[in-house]
């Protein structure tokens, strides 16, 4: 087995126990696929890869959930494999992101309306080609 091939093994484990993680929050909270799905400003559809593991959430995504939820990033990381318990493994998320981009993430975050926040999430796709 190479490295790449552990690398994607690994990679795909903590996919599952992330999707695991957020689907248990949203559980929780009684909150339905449809509107969780509105939060982040995808389908449902794409809502139920991500807690299946089978699509990796952005950095953005997770932070927008990490804002919603109220919890620690190391919640959604709650049953990951040991070796990816480390602090370099969630280190450089959080405390070290540039002050503006945490700023419009929260902004995005908080807007009420779905369809605004599509548009917004649309716009940066656009933006950033």
């Amino acid at each position: 087995m190479t490295k790449d091939d552990l690398s994607k093994e690994t990679a795909s484990a903590i996919d599952k126990q992330v999707g695991r993680n957020i689907r248990l929050l949203r559980r929780a909270r009684r909150l339905s696929q449809a509107r969780l799905a509105d939060v982040l400003g995808v389908s449902f559809q794409q809502l139920q890869k991500y807690e299946r593991g089978a699509n990796r959430l952005s950095v953005g995504k997770l932070y927008m959930l990490k804002l919603f939820f109220g919890v620690p990033y190391e919640r959604f990381y709650q049953g990951a494999p040991a070796s990816w318990k480390t602090g370099e493994a969630s280190a450089g998320i959080g405390p070290g992101i540039d002050p503006a981009l945490d700023v419009a993430i929260r902004k995005i975050a908080e807007t009420k309306d779905p369809l605004m926040r599509r548009n917004i999430l649309q716009i940066i796709d656009i933006l950033t080609g």
